[in-house]
């Protein structure tokens, strides 16, 4: 739910209250594990390509388990015809 209400403040163009919710997830990483990919796609919403990258690759390290989706997952269409994008998708080695 609070990933829904950063990508929503991101793409309504709230940036503010999405670095919130960033900062939130944050806060809650101190304490509990906060899926990565969930984060980087608020950035990606916010058009900020290094944070979403950094965030990506911390899901890879993270192994999270949402990954599956990326190359589905209509958040990522603004990376898709980014290199690292492409290499993050050979990484995974899903089925074409």
């Amino acid at each position: 739910m609070l990933q829904a209400a950063g990508y929503a403040y991101a793409k309504s163009g709230r940036r503010r209250e999405a670095e919130e919710v960033i900062k939130r997830f944050k806060d809650i990483a101190k304490t509990q594990y906060v899926i990565s990919y969930w984060v980087a796609s608020i950035y990606a919403a916010l058009g900020d390509k290094y944070k979403t990258f950094a965030e990506l690759e911390n899901a890879f390290a993270g192994r999270d388990w949402y990954l599956h989706r990326l190359k589905v997952d209509p958040f990522w269409d603004p990376l898709r015809d980014d290199p690292r994008f492409k290499e993050m998708l050979k990484r995974l080695n899903l089925p074409e």
